[in-house]
């Protein structure tokens, strides 16, 4: 390749671009923007697809969460109307007789019922013409099977007259929710909310699935779909057992909800809502083969009425298109309790969307054609290649009034813009060879002389930073050689520590002590968190280590080592510095554990014989804070070969992870235990490894140090 200067490339560029035939500029310009054209309509179709599919999956968790916060509702309001019930039926308070309605009274519909009729409350008559059901607001209708005498259960209904006024409260306040609800006994007596005269005469609640369910339960059951009694919609229903002052069965609590309004609040955006499906599943299994299949339990396109009320409501199976991808949708709801997939529906490709709801076996499925959902995509991509076609339709002559200007202004201005960039490549050259004095002078009264201005004001900043990146590594690595690099040798211990700094250098310190000189088999064991981080921390730290060191050489008691750090540090900390300090001896001999504690978190003690944790703590304060404080006395407690000590800092147990929780002291206790037979130094690198993870991607915001300790069987 030969080589050219810039300023010879720039007018040789402009000057081709002039001269070369305009056709064949024009042509180059065009195909290039068809093709663009036509990647920026793929990119946007795929996209937006994309953003389908993510707006789906969306839709389909605040959808599930909708029908879930309606099933804890209605679940919560079965509990409270249960409780009532069951306090009114072991109660002795019993209602004026002329308050109590049954079925004949609702039949001749007197003034004093206060009946209206309501949109939701409707039925067929026996030639299937859609009727009202008139409903009374203010009274319940209580009923008994043809075999049973009214007056045997009068006193029971006289005394569930006054849970009228609980019903009307949640229907009043959940009147787009709730549909009926009920008390049924066992003496055969009905109680039916709002009051009405609906129910066929042969009707008798202890017959019905529902409640032959509960007698065996313990708590509240979601019945499968019915065709309901009165008005032969298909509801289902929550129903709760209730039980007499002896603990025995004595009926049912029970509030239908309409299957269709379930799904009411279920709706899908304009464009989709046509050609889409939302169903409710239930996966089931076969009672001959044991294989799951899913269940529909509503859609939103099903049948409002059933047929006779007597019969069970039969679940239809839910056909994804072909047995293999029924297979697929069975499979992937079995094991995961959200996914998308790609399915046929009625023909064509769609994308099935499920969210579980309630439990493992309840699913929201949404069924949205591909082609509906991306119809928006489409328009886009057609949208861009017409906006394409059209700039290239504005292109030609544009292109040809700018080549004629480019030849006359190239050859005036490639030498001014392309000297000054000559000088800054050269200054950039001498920089890199270490030569900070480099220097440009460029003055073109443009950006280019700013530039040339800027570049000059950086070099001392950039020589000042290249000095301290220096220093601060040459900081880091003596502050790394401060801290151990060797585990003390002792029979009877297996010991290893890690630190890790959230800077370049920091204000975290652990360290070993041999004490043997003091007495055979003595080790004291340090760890200290300066407040804050950094190379101030850094400084402190070490100054407090040598602190530490010198003490230790002198054989200084720990109480008297405390008071004598404590009084440097109160005099070298500025105000707000301070330092907390564990200090730990092992008489291995003895089986003897001493420690104290400035300010600093507890130790754990781990046995691995009885399984139980206990805290190596203290009550003083932090060192460098107050001047003439008196440290407390050493404490001491036994130590065993069956003992791990673990030692920290606040960094550990303050790690947070993307959510703001803490890695806490918990999660520690559990490491140890579940990793309590690795030895020190793979006990401590799985503790480190594992607040990496908890971290994640966040910042390390501390510095973070441990040390862990453990006995060996002699």
């Amino acid at each position: 390749m030969v080589n050219m200067q810039l300023r010879w490339k720039v007018a040789l560029l402009m000057l081709t671009i002039a001269l070369g035939p305009l056709a064949v500029t024009a042509w180059m310009d065009i195909r290039a923007l068809r093709t663009l054209g036509g990647d920026l309509a793929a990119q946007s179709a795929q996209a937006l697809t994309d953003n389908a599919r993510d707006s789906l999956e969306q839709l389909a968790d605040d959808h599930a969460r909708l029908v879930l916060r309606e099933r804890q509702l209605v679940e919560a309001l079965i509990r409270q109307q249960a409780r009532e019930a069951e306090s009114l039926l072991n109660g002795q308070r019993l209602a004026d007789p002329d308050t109590v309605h049954f079925l004949d009274d609702f039949t001749k519909s007197p003034p004093d019922l206060l009946l209206s009729e309501r949109a939701r409350y409707r039925r067929l008559d026996e030639s299937g013409v859609e009727v009202p059901i008139p409903v009374s607001f203010d009274h319940a209708v209580f009923q008994v099977p043809m075999d049973v005498e009214q007056a045997s259960v009068s006193q029971d209904a006289r005394k569930l007259v006054p849970l009228t006024q609980l019903l009307a409260d949640i229907q009043d306040r959940y009147t787009d929710l709730i549909y009926w609800q009920y008390m049924a006994l066992e003496n055969g007596l009905n109680m039916s909310f709002p009051g009405h005269g609906a129910l066929p005469a042969d009707y008798d609640a202890r017959q019905r699935s529902w409640y032959t369910g509960q007698r065996a339960a313990t708590d509240l059951q979601w019945s499968t779909p019915i065709t309901d009694a009165a008005s032969r919609q298909r509801t289902v229903g929550v129903t709760m057992p209730l039980r007499d002052a002896n603990g025995e069965f004595a009926g049912v609590s029970g509030i239908d909800v309409l299957l269709v309004d379930m799904l009411q609040a279920l709706s899908l955006p304009e464009h989709l809502d046509a050609a889409s499906q939302i169903l409710l599943i239930n996966l089931q299994r076969n009672a001959q083969t044991g294989e799951p299949f899913a269940a529909i339990l509503a859609q939103r396109d099903a049948a409002r009425y059933g047929a006779d009320w007597r019969e069970l409501f039969e679940m239809v199976p839910l056909q994804a298109g072909t047995p293999a991808g029924t297979g697929r949708l069975v499979d992937a709801m079995v094991t995961d309790s959200a996914a998308t997939l790609r399915l046929p529906y009625r023909g064509a490709d769609a994308f099935w969307v499920f969210r579980s709801f309630g439990d493992a076996e309840n699913f929201l499925l949404l069924i949205v054609p591909v082609s509906a959902a991306v119809a928006p995509a489409l328009d886009a991509a057609a949208y861009a290649l017409h906006t394409t076609q059209r700039r290239v339709d504005e292109m030609l002559p544009l292109t040809l009034v700018v080549s004629c200007l480019v030849v006359g202004i190239s050859l005036l201005v490639s030498r001014s813009v392309t000297s000054p960039v000559h000088q800054l490549s050269d200054a950039v050259d001498a920089i890199a060879l270490g030569d900070f004095q480099a220097k440009v002078s460029i003055a073109t009264g443009d950006e280019l002389e700013r530039l040339g201005d800027a570049f000059n004001t950086m070099l001392p900043r950039l020589e000042e930073h290249a000095r301290m990146t220096e220093s601060m590594a040459l900081a880091r690595e003596v502050q790394t050689h401060l801290l151990p690099n060797a585990r003390p040798d002792l029979p009877d211990l297996d010991i290893d520590g890690a630190c890790e700094f959230c800077d370049d250098t920091g204000g975290d310190y652990f360290d070993y002590l041999d004490l043997r000189g003091i007495k055979p088999g003595l080790l004291g064991v340090v760890i200290g968190d300066v407040s804050g981080h950094g190379l101030p921390s850094a400084l402190l730290m070490t100054s407090a280590r040598a602190l530490v060191h010198g003490l230790a050489n002198q054989l200084v008691a720990p109480r008297q080592m405390f008071s004598r750090i404590n009084e440097q540090l109160v005099k070298d900390f500025a105000l707000g510095r301070f330092m907390t300090l564990f200090y730990l001896t092992i008489d291995c001999d003895a089986r003897q554990l001493r420690w104290a504690s400035a300010g600093h978190a507890p130790a754990l003690c781990y046995n691995t014989q009885t399984y139980a944790f206990r805290e190596l703590a203290g009550q003083d304060i932090p060192l460098g804070i107050q001047s003439g404080w008196e440290f407390g006395n050493i404490a001491e407690g036994p130590w065993s070969e069956h003992d791990i000590i673990v030692l920290h800092t606040d960094g550990l147990l303050e790690t947070r992870n993307a959510d703001a929780e803490e890695f806490g002291r918990d999660r520690l206790r559990n490491l140890v235990r579940a990793h309590h037979t690795l030895s020190a130094t793979q006990l401590c690198r799985t503790v480190m490894d594992e607040v990496r993870t908890f971290r994640g991607d966040q910042p390390q915001r501390d510095d973070v140090t441990l040390v862990v300790i453990k006995g060996r069987a002699r």
